[in-house]
């Protein structure tokens, strides 16, 4: 039996995974989506690590990118969270983002170029993979958003809601869009019950409606692990 790239980093990562909450409220296998909290770098890994789920996430597109990673790496990570500057911290950057980039294309993520305004192909493939059963996997916060001291999250994006009215006019399914909250504090991830696009008032409202209630639910899985935490 072959074992892919994806699993291979799974298992290399198993001592690293959180406690999972909440998998009673996956429906099925897929397709579906998963919207979670960034939390820089423990977002993206807990849920590739922690969850039974095969995961096609959403990355910026720079980091698909050879020669716009590395500046893009530096200033959204390696110099705001590590501290590191200078031709080190850009040295530092580049070898990070080229593997990074070598992995996203091998493992065929969805590349989303939001600073180039370039989303379409982003969705156009995105429905092929939900059509095929795949589950996506988003992290709505807007990166120049103000940041909320207490839940480590900024205002989400509604855009990707799209995808559920897309998906439902195209294959006639209702598409479940999953909250999920992140807490390294207790090392813990929650998944919340699925949500469903409805057609109510007009599809502005109705996006926007939807985005407002996935990032309520992510923000209480939040609270909710931070206050068990605060309570033992």
């Amino acid at each position: 039996m072959r074992v892919s790239l994806y699993d291979t980093i799974k298992w290399i990562g198993t001592p690293f995974r959180y406690h999972v909450i909440g998998l009673e409220n996956i429906r099925d296998g897929g397709p579906a989506i998963y919207a979670c909290n960034h939390l820089g770098s423990a977002g993206p890994l807990q849920m590739v690590l922690s969850l039974p789920v095969r995961f096609y996430p959403w990355i910026m597109g720079e980091m698909f990118d050879y020669e716009r990673g590395p500046q893009y790496l530096y200033d959204d990570f390696i110099h705001k969270s590590w501290h590191v500057s200078g031709k080190f911290g850009m040295g530092v950057s580049t070898a990070i983002s080229h593997l990074a980039a070598s992995l996203f294309n091998r493992l065929k993520f969805v590349s989303i170029d939001r600073n180039r305004g370039r989303n379409k192909d982003a969705f156009r493939r995105s429905l092929v993979l939900l059509a095929a059963g795949e589950n996506l996997l988003i992290f709505p916060e807007e990166p120049k958003g103000i940041l909320n001291p207490e839940t480590q999250m900024r205002p989400f994006l509604c855009g990707y809601v799209g995808l559920c009215r897309m998906y439902q006019r195209q294959w006639g399914k209702a598409l479940p869009v999953y909250p999920v909250a992140v807490y390294p504090g207790t090392r813990s991830l929650t998944i919340g019950k699925a949500i469903f696009y409805e057609n109510l008032v007009n599809r502005r409202r109705d996006t926007y409606r939807m985005g407002m209630k996935v990032e309520e639910d992510v923000i209480r899985l939040y609270l909710e692990m931070k206050n068990t935490k605060g309570s033992v």
